[in-house]
């Protein structure tokens, strides 16, 4: 039993059969042309962007400390240091309320 799959393009088309390999009567082959993958660009991308999710969690936590700080003791000081424990003084915000 075999299964006819035709794949459509502007200027050409190719059968395949099930397994993948291309069947009997050939037509125009086709062309591509999408960027070539590069292994090491891949690891630099996840690196890269594991480093800007970890700065915008550093900054989101640092305003949400002083936005909790500043609620509770409208001081700029209190503001700051609280600003500097970022994460750590949300959660500890967190389980004393």
């Amino acid at each position: 039993m075999w299964c006819i799959v035709v794949f459509r393009s502007c200027t050409s088309s190719r059968k395949f059969d099930v397994s993948g390999q291309q069947a009997a009567n050939k037509e125009t082959a086709l062309t591509h042309s999408g960027p070539v993958m590069d292994p090491d660009a891949t690891r630099f991308n996840q690196r890269a962007r594991s480093v800007q999710v970890a700065k915008a969690g550093v900054s989101f936590g640092s305003a949400l400390a002083i936005a909790i700080s500043w609620s509770l003791h409208h001081s700029i000081i209190w503001a700051i240091i609280h600003g500097f424990l970022s994460w750590l003084y949300v959660v500890w915000y967190a389980l004393t309320r």
